[in-house]
C-alpha cells in the first residue's frame, strides 16, 4: 500500500511539474553561419542566459574581419539592447518595432536542423526609412524554446521572434534594398543556418553589459 501510495505521487507530481520543465528556456550556445549568395558572410555565436542573450557576430571580408557584440537583457529592458554594431562605441540602441504585413505558421511542414525538428512560419514585413520589404522563411525547434516579454519589440534579423521557440534556419530576401544594409545583405537577401547547439549553463558575467559600457567611456 506504501508502495502504490508512492508511486501514485510521484505520477502526481510527474503530471504536475513535466509542463513546467518542458516550459524552461535554453540555456547554452548556438553557433550560425550567415550566408549570402556569394558565400560565408559571418558567424554568429548566440550565447543564452536567464532572460539574456549574447550575440558575438564576426564578419568575413576579402581579407580581414570584424567583430560586434550586441546583449539583450529582456527582463529590464523591451525596446533597447546593448551593442557596437559598426555605428560608434558600445551603447544602448533603441528599437523601431517592425511593420509586419503577414505572418503564417506552418506546423505540419517539418523540417530537420541538427537533429530538432522545426516547424515553418513564413513572415513579410517592412523595414526602415527606406522602406525595405523582407519576406523570411523560418524554422523554429520545437524542443528549443525561449520566451521574451509579449511588449519586447522585435528585431528583424534576429533569431527569436516572439512564438517562445528558437529558430535554427531562417532564409531572408531583401525586396528594395536600405543602403544601411548593403554591406550585409549582397542586395539578394540571406540566411542563417545553425551549425551547432550546444546546451550547457553559462556565467552571469558574459552577460554584464554594463562593463563593456564603462570601457567605452
Amino acid at each position: 500500500m506504501i508502495m502504490m501510495k508512492g508511486i501514485i505521487i510521484g505520477i502526481f507530481l510527474f503530471c504536475v511539474w513535466s509542463p513546467w520543465i518542458s516550459a524552461q528556456n535554453f540555456e547554452g550556445i548556438i553557433i550560425y553561419e550567415r550566408t549570402t549568395t556569394m558565400g560565408k558572410l559571418a558567424l554568429e555565436t548566440y550565447y543564452f542566459g536567464d532572460q539574456k542573450i549574447r550575440m558575438d557576430t564576426r564578419y568575413f571580408f576579402e581579407d580581414y574581419h570584424i567583430d560586434y557584440v550586441s546583449i539583450f537583457d529582456f527582463e529590464n529592458y523591451t525596446n533597447k539592447y546593448f551593442a557596437d554594431s559598426g555605428h560608434g562605441p558600445f551603447r544602448p540602441i533603441e528599437i523601431t518595432k517592425n511593420n509586419i504585413e503577414r505572418m503564417e505558421v506552418h506546423p505540419d511542414s517539418i523540417a530537420t536542423f541538427l537533429g530538432y525538428d522545426c516547424y515553418l512560419i513564413e513572415i513579410e514585413f517592412e523595414l526602415g526609412p527606406y522602406s525595405s520589404f523582407l519576406t523570411q522563411s523560418r524554422y523554429h525547434a520545437k524542443d528549443l524554446q525561449f520566451s521574451v516579454p509579449e511588449e519586447w519589440m522585435l528585431d528583424y534579423i534576429k533569431i527569436i521572434s516572439g512564438d517562445d521557440q528558437i529558430a535554427l534556419f531562417v532564409e531572408t530576401t531583401i525586396d528594395t534594398l536600405d543602403p544601411e544594409l548593403a554591406m550585409y545583405s549582397n542586395n539578394s537577401g540571406f540566411t542563417f543556418n545553425a551549425i551547432r547547439v550546444i546546451p550547457k549553463k553559462l556565467p552571469e558575467d558574459l552577460f554584464d553589459y554594463e562593463s563593456l559600457l564603462a570601457e567605452k567611456k
